[in-house]
């Protein structure tokens, strides 16, 4: 059994001059905005604990990030802690939001275990966090930044490397990464200093069960897994939420265990019977953790959406693309739906395990192609996408533009191709105003596979239709093409 060391809490209660407080008070906007640096360093906390604070709590918590940020983002130098922070909360609540603020913001790693509160005469009541003494130089703490980030880069990119067919398989597997990575990497030892915070972990190597479970929930909270610290009356350890529940996890305990799993998101009573915690994490809503993980191997769609690899004249390929979990047998079926006749038809009938379309209305027009996926184990569940298709197997191009000769405008279109120049081009206008056709080409056969003219509009909206025929007279492409001469 390991000997555990867990936080100290210290209320010290102090009577400072102003002259001694002038050089230690710290004034700040509680609502700073944070650079960049802020920004990236705010992805390892975790706000579960701050979300179920009152406003006292909040403003206290929020002072603290503000100081502590500008300390990891800044070379200031401190003596000692990172100041006094103005607080409206008794000796005991305002101890219990420091404690709660440090466990729940891994990367501010210069932090101790020491926690104090006082009284200034000036302003009135305070509370701080002390620094350890080799983090307390602003340019020593910038090199201990650089190293920390550094010693983490390669865990990060493989997390973010990581990414499974569902959220939750994602989130399992990133999780276990990190367990592995910290086990694997970290050797307890209860002499080493700055033991209390992930920086021994990660850096140093060697550190206790603060530095365990504050190195886990960092990994964790940038891999987008929510994840708190809890402590007992001597030691820490995490709570993880996965797929909705939470779950208990001892890194600490696993890194010496000969079945590192039995301490991988568990029922909390399933750790051990030490495993009680602290009345204080429950003011914040600390959660229950009442049941063992255990994955769900029933196949179970999540999303679904149409991917199109490609659109021409010949029709159109594209496919299904879906995620879940145990997606071995998904079936498909593709559907389609013309707005020229206002009918569904079937284009491709239920087929398992092939999510690819290839298809050529046969005909010109404009529709919609609909793919439903489900699965051979769950078929009462089926989600479905949509995409809108325009088929012109004939038309290739069109034009309509002001005549560069002067006069009227120029409309023109051009098609794929004109075998033994057999095809008949039309184009025919209407007026929007009038409701009625106001010009038309005829039918006109031409050399080569472009028809052109020229029409000199009224002011008004029209519509411009542009028509191919084949050699039997049926049509074989039309386009409409809307504009204004205003």
């Amino acid at each position: 059994m390991k000997n555990y060391k867990k936080r100290v809490k210290i209320i010290a209660v102090i009577l400072l001059s102003l002259v001694v407080f002038n050089s230690l008070f710290f004034s700040f906007d509680l609502e700073v905005s944070a650079n960049q640096d802020a920004n990236y360093w705010g992805r390892f906390s975790s706000s579960y604990y701050y979300n179920n604070m009152n406003d006292e709590e909040k403003n206290l918590y929020n002072a603290l990030y503000a100081r502590c940020m500008s300390l990891l983002t800044s070379t200031e130098t401190v003596s000692g802690s990172i100041g006094q922070i103005p607080c409206s909360l008794s000796a005991s609540d305002a101890i219990d939001v420091c404690f709660a603020f440090s466990c729940s913001n891994p990367q501010f790693y210069f932090l101790n275990d020491s926690y104090s509160v006082g009284y200034n005469p000036d302003f009135g009541d305070f509370c701080s966090i002390g620094v350890y003494s080799e983090f307390s130089d602003g340019n020593s703490r910038l090199n201990s930044t650089n190293t920390l980030l550094s010693n983490i880069s390669t865990a990060l990119s493989n997390i973010d490397s990581i990414n499974e067919a569902s959220i939750e398989q994602t989130q399992l597997s990133r999780e276990k990464y990190i367990y592995n990575y910290i086990c694997d990497s970290v050797e307890y030892w209860d002499g080493v200093q700055r033991s209390q915070t992930c920086y021994s972990a990660l850096v140093d190597k060697i550190s206790v069960c603060a530095g365990y479970a504050e190195a886990f929930e960092l990994f964790c909270r940038y891999a987008g897994i929510e994840c708190i610290v809890v402590t007992s009356s001597d030691h820490e350890w995490n709570e993880v939420k996965i797929n909705g529940k939470w779950y208990a996890v001892d890194s600490t305990w696993a890194d010496t265990s000969a079945e590192r799993d039995d301490y991988l998101n568990k029922a909390t009573v399933n750790l051990s019977s030490t495993h009680v915690i602290e009345q204080m994490w429950y003011k914040y809503g600390a959660p229950t953790c009442d049941s063992d993980y255990v994955q769900d191997t029933t196949p179970y769609l999540e999303q679904a959406g149409i991917y199109v690899l490609n659109q021409s004249k010949d029709g159109i390929v594209c496919g299904m693309v879906t995620s879940g979990r145990n997606l071995s047998n998904v079936k498909y079926r593709w559907l389609g739906y013309s707005y020229k006749t206002g009918l569904w038809f079937v284009i491709q009938d239920w087929t398992i395990n092939n999510e690819w379309l290839t298809w050529n209305p046969g005909t010109y027009g404009d529709y919609l192609v609909r793919c439903e996926v489900s699965t051979v184990d769950d078929p009462s569940r089926v989600l479905n996408d949509n995409i809108g298709m325009n088929h012109h197997p004939g038309i290739k191009g069109i034009c309509q533009m002001p005549n560069p000769n002067g006069g009227g405008y120029l409309i023109g279109l051009e098609s794929y191709d004109n075998p033994n120049n057999i095809y008949k081009y039309e184009l025919l206008v209407y007026d929007c105003t009038q409701q009625t056709w106001v010009y038309s080409t005829g039918r006109c056969s031409t050399a080569g596979n472009s028809f052109w003219t020229i029409w000199n509009p009224q002011y008004g909206y029209y519509w411009t239709l542009y028509r191919i025929y084949d050699s039997k007279g049926n049509i074989l492409d039309e386009k409409c093409y809307g504009f204004a001469n205003i």
